[in-house]
């Protein structure tokens, strides 16, 4: 019973770390007049392999060089993969997209807002308009996610969120607005589980 509360604590910490994330969209005036004018297709990347990143990892990459830190860097990301699919942790790019999406059509500043079927080769101008997502573009896209322990408490660990959101005129290749998000959960390590309660 208390692995799966601590299974479903680290899953909620990472809700609120994107519910953090799905931060408000500060546009001008013309801005807003686009969004309620156009279609905006909403998307999201597919993001990079979540990691597990130890302090035993680090430490021995530290150590032992280059070639350890890919050894390390690969055993992370396989940890990572297999802890993705064991607690069914959701894609945070498109957590984030859905959340801002809601968020500005309750208060109208979009009327005619499409989730893409599929996500671009890349987030260029050119890749957008090759994938017919035109005139303009919500996207999000991770950055960065990994589980990570505290540097001041190294038998704790939280999710560490890394992430970048956008508004795009595709035709007139201009940005409208950008944001950046940078989140690394709970201050308190007491709040966080351990490395051995995360992979229980």
């Amino acid at each position: 019973m208390a692995v799966m509360i601590r299974k479903a604590a680290l899953l909620s910490l990472m809700l609120a770390v994107l519910a953090g994330c799905a931060t408000r969209v500060s546009l001008d005036a013309s801005g807003r007049r686009q969004l309620l004018d156009g279609t905006v297709h909403a998307v999201s990347y597919e993001s990079p392999s979540f990691s597990v990143v130890t302090a035993g990892r680090m430490a021995t990459a530290g150590l032992l060089g280059p070639i350890a830190g890919v050894v390390v860097g690969i055993q992370a990301q396989n940890e990572g993969k297999e802890a993705v699919a064991r607690l069914a942790m959701p894609d945070p790019a498109a957590q984030i997209r859905d959340r801002l999406t809601q968020r500005l059509a309750a208060d109208g500043s979009l009327r005619d807002v499409r989730r893409a079927a599929s996500s671009p080769r890349d987030d260029g101008f050119d890749d957008l308009r090759s994938a017919g997502l035109r005139p303009l573009v919500l996207d999000v896209k991770t950055i960065g996610w990994n589980l990570l322990y505290y540097g001041s408490n190294w038998g704790r660990y939280r999710v560490v969120y890394v992430g970048r959101a956008r508004f795009l005129n595709v035709d007139a290749g201009s940005t409208l607005w950008e944001a950046r998000c940078e989140s690394k959960g709970p201050e308190d390590p007491a709040a966080s589980p351990t490395l051995d309660e995360f992979r229980q």
